[in-house]
């Protein structure tokens, strides 16, 4: 027997004696479960690969593993709601630490003749088990809060399942509290303030006048309800939402982000690469569960159906058929049973076209989610199995002959092109034939060259450029679409195609700077030209007309009040924020309430500027009138599809006193 002036743990001490087996033999079964739970888990992800998969360290982004699970940066970004999951996550995990401890100092360290849980290290194990025993109560009461009565959240789905979780949590919680002020009344130690929610209890049944033999058959009978309840919890965690815990912390530990890019879609074969090989098969794309990988399956079971990304979609706001967390939740039902996982989701009507195209890829839906759940990563794999079967919307199909036809998805012919560059020619540009020495490369992309408005813009930041000295030339009609649709739309080999004649054009120029002022282009030309074999060094017009006012060169002359719309290329994908507004910090800037990552798609992404799903509201009307409500005079943009979209928007519900203007024409302004 220990020293009783030594704080020490005494297992199952008020207990009858043999309790220690008995408790393990009850176990049993509830851990049986438990275990073929988790065993039908890994089946339905692929067996073997799966486990491969989960436990293959290299695929671990410890970036994320520290940001997103133990930090939980992206929940605090709604501070109470943050504070209420890290409340949650980390009562639970010292609690079940807690009693790993106890499963060790019992039954391993024993062996030894070794005690862990003795002295001050016991005294603070107790204090810490109390402290966040008494977190977990607390984080749990607000979300229950968040789910019933008036101060519910719209967003969360009443689900009993959720309710029933959260309930038996508290439960546990609380009757663990009550046998510990129990053991501590009727052990009388004095040490018993470390355990300060068991030594409350215990002061106040000191006050009743309840015999020590009543307490003692209660704390038997409250001990063995506690144990089994913890053993429902465990034995029925695998079918039920308890295991989200552990699968979105795996989910975001393996998130494959190379930050701060937001997302890169896979290259899922190379055109060099299979085009002198006979007889091979390429499958692209997703139709049935069992296509995605076993980190793409558990993702799907991570969702915890929290509507953080139903909230942030644009398409789901606009009222199209798409909504993200119906989606990962509707993949998630066809998963819960291996029967359906072979089956084609559209021929069973899980996706419709309808759906899949309303997306805009603006990536709000994964930015959104707390856990790295991806949504825009099954909707363009849909969509590419969708392309690869000729299935395409006829308006789709129509882009996609544009872009085979004629290089550039409004299907005009060269000699428009050549027309255009006359244009740019007349006022100062000049092609890098006649100027190969220059600094940067302008990159004008399809619009400019098709689209009369979006070739002001280019006019306005080619004569910023002349005026402040910059060293550039344009590429001239030989340029052509990055193919930055055909990828979006699911036509990959449409996009390689595009690329590689790209990547032989700018090989010779690897050494230079490309400037572009599409964010698209810009996004295309960093991030995914690399895994085709090209590395560019690119700039966004933004970065540029910073630069050239921090040096001095350039300055507002206008001073009117602007607001400034983000484009979801520039600051959700590539974190480029800052630098638009400190190129026009002279100007009275005022942001809108949804600015930053944070932004609201103009509606015109992913493939939606060329076709139309139809919609209740458009996006560039929620947007259009949001900035209307900042009272600028212009609307400030950094994207031709955001200039097109939100101008078209600004005539449809009759707002003419705001303007609609690039940045580039915000500077070149008179």
């Amino acid at each position: 027997m220990e020293d009783l002036y030594t704080p020490f743990r005494e297992s199952f001490g008020l207990m009858p004696s043999g309790t220690g087996l008995v408790i393990y033999l009850v176990l049993a079964p509830f851990f049986s479960v438990f275990l073929y739970g988790i065993y039908l888990r890994l089946k339905t992800y692929g067996g073997m690969n799966a486990i491969r998969s989960l436990f293959n360290p290299r695929l671990i982004n410890f970036s994320s593993l520290i940001k997103n699970v133990l930090l939980q940066v992206k929940l605090l970004w709604d501070r109470k709601s943050g504070i209420m999951h890290i409340m949650i996550m980390y009562g639970i995990f010292v609690l079940f630490l807690g009693t790993i401890l106890i499963f060790i100092d019992d039954n391993i360290l024993s062996l030894f003749k070794i005690k862990l849980l003795i002295g001050n290290y016991y005294l603070l194990y107790e204090f810490l088990l109390d402290f966040f025993g008494l977190l977990l109560i607390v984080g749990l009461i607000i979300a229950i809060k968040r789910r019933v009565g008036r101060s519910r959240l719209k967003r969360l789905r009443m689900k009993k399942e959720h309710l029933a979780i959260l309930y038996i949590l508290i439960f546990i919680c609380l009757t663990g509290f009550i046998i510990e002020g129990f053991r501590l009344y009727l052990t009388s130690v004095h040490w018993s303030r470390y355990s300060f929610i068991g030594y409350l209890i215990s002061e106040v049944v000191k006050t009743t006048i309840v015999e020590k033999t009543i307490i003692i058959v209660a704390y038997q009978s409250i001990w063995w309800i506690h144990a089994l309840a913890a053993f429902s919890l465990l034995a029925v965690a695998p079918f039920t939402n308890i295991l989200h815990t552990v699968l979105g912390a795996l989910n975001a530990s393996y998130m494959s982000i190379r930050e701060p890019v937001l997302y890169i879609p896979a290259t899922p074969f190379r055109l060099t690469e299979i085009l002198d090989k006979i007889d091979i098969e390429i499958k692209v794309g997703f139709k049935k569960l069992v296509d995605l990988a076993p980190l793409q399956r558990l993702a799907i079971d991570a969702c915890t159906d929290c509507g953080r990304c139903e909230e942030a979609c644009p398409a789901t706001a606009s009222g199209t058929p798409l909504s993200p967390r119906n989606l990962v939740q509707k993949l998630r039902s066809v998963q819960q049973h291996l029967s359906s996982i072979s089956e084609d989701l559209f021929n069973v009507g899980i996706l419709n076209l309808e759906e899949i195209y309303a997306c805009t890829t603006c990536g709000a839906c994964f930015d959104s989610c707390p856990v790295m759940i991806n949504p825009l990563e099954y909707i363009l794999e849909a969509r590419r199995a969708i392309a690869s079967e000729g299935k395409l919307d006829r308006h789709v199909t129509r882009i996609l002959s544009n872009l085979a036809r004629t290089q550039n998805p409004y299907g005009l012919p060269r000699s428009y092109k050549e027309a255009a560059i006359k244009e740019l020619k007349a006022i100062g540009a000049k092609t890098i034939d006649e100027y190969p020495e220059a600094e940067y490369i302008y990159w004008l992309g399809c619009m400019a060259l098709c689209d009369e408005r979006i070739r002001k813009v280019a006019k306005s930041l080619i004569k910023v450029m002349i005026k402040c000295g910059v060293s550039f030339a344009i590429i001239g009609p030989g340029e052509n679409c990055t193919g930055d649709p055909a990828r979006r739309i699911g036509e990959e080999g449409r996009f390689q195609e595009l690329a590689y004649q790209n990547i032989g054009l700018l090989n010779k120029f690897s050494d230079r700077k490309i400037l572009t002022h599409c964010p698209h282009c810009y996004n295309i030309f960093k991030n995914e030209y690399k895994d085709l074999g090209l590395s560019l060094k690119v700039i966004h017009h933004t970065e540029l007309l910073n630069m050239l006012v921090n040096s001095g060169k350039l300055r507002l002359r206008n001073f009117v009040k602007l607001t400034l719309h983000d484009s979801c290329y520039l600051s959700r994908f590539n974190s480029i924020i800052k630098e638009p507004r400190m190129a026009l910090r002279d100007a009275k800037l005022i942001d809108m309430k949804r600015h930053g990552r944070e932004t609201f798609c103009c509606g015109g992404g992913g493939g939606n500027f060329w076709f139309e799903i139809k919609r209740i509201k458009k996006e560039s009307i929620f947007r259009i009138e949001e900035a209307a409500t900042t009272g600028a005079e212009v609307l400030v943009v950094e994207c031709p599809f955001c200039l097109l979209m939100l101008e078209d928007a600004a005539k449809m519900v009759g707002l003419n006193k705001m303007q609609v203007l690039d940045i580039a024409e915000v500077f070149d302004l008179e």
